[in-house]
């Protein structure tokens, strides 16, 4: 249920905010003819604090100011019925006009033209902020060398990255920005347990973006529980360690 108010009667200063409230109850209470038969009681009681008396007078204000044509008696079903001036039931919308301006359609328009040139200026943005596949992968490259470690390392590491990058486009997730690329490696550097050496390091990294690209993810998981024995499985035959290699304490 909806209070339907013209926004001429809206701007009117000869019609009271008292009134204008009593005016929003009746088009509530109008059914489609346009037309409401509360008794005035009935309106006192949804109006709080008023008298019949008070009631009577905001109608007779009301009727004087064209808002409302009140046809029969003092109220009730079939004897008295309260007609809503300046509201088209069957549009609403039409109750927008002041001098002779649709606010409504004004508006509509307003917003209209105003998102095209926002969605507009957020596509430019959008283009501007995509990074070149050439800039991801040279960003990618330079990460994994700042790292400082051996050159092979850094090579396998490099191609698994890549690797990650064209299973996302693959998957229709491409990497469009440099940042979207740099959170999944810094999620790299942050899984890697303090106090490792630089082999396993390189290892953990390397396993994790290996296993993206075999269960098709769109971004790196940790090794947990679950798959630390698959990983020491995998890194013994591709570096020849071991867990308990890996822990053996450096005395030199």
């Amino acid at each position: 249920m909806y209070t339907v108010f013209p926004t001429a009667f809206f701007f009117r200063h000869d019609i009271t905010e008292s009134q204008k409230m009593l005016y929003g109850l009746l088009s509530c209470m109008a059914d489609s003819r346009g037309y409401a038969f509360p008794r005035n009681a009935t309106l006192q009681k949804y109006l709080g604090g008023v008298s019949e008396d008070t009631v009577a007078r905001r109608l007779k204000a009301l009727e004087a100011a064209g808002a409302i044509r009140i046809e029969g008696g003092d109220g009730g079903r079939g004897i008295r019925k309260i007609f809503i001036a300046g509201v088209d039931f069957s549009n609403p919308r039409n109750s927008a006009e002041v001098g002779g301006i649709n606010l409504r359609k004004n508006a509509e328009v307003h917003i209209i033209c105003n998102n095209n040139i926002n969605n507009k200026k957020n596509k430019k943005a959008r283009a501007k902020a995509q990074a070149t596949e050439e800039e991801i992968s040279g960003w990618i490259s330079r990460w994994a060398v700042n790292l400082c470690w051996e050159r092979e390392a850094t090579t396998a590491l490099i191609a698994d990255f890549f690797a990650f990058v064209e299973s996302r486009k693959a998957k229709g997730k491409p990497f469009l920005t440099i940042r979207a690329v740099s959170m999944q490696a810094n999620k790299l550097v942050r899984n890697v347990p303090e106090g490792v050496g630089p082999t396993e390091a390189v290892a953990r990294m390397r396993y994790m973006l290996r296993s993206a690209i075999t269960h098709n993810w769109e971004e790196v998981y940790p090794i947990d529980a679950r798959t630390e024995p698959d990983f020491w499985n995998w890194a013994g035959q591709e570096y020849g360690i071991s867990a308990a290699a890996a822990a053996a304490p450096d005395y030199f």
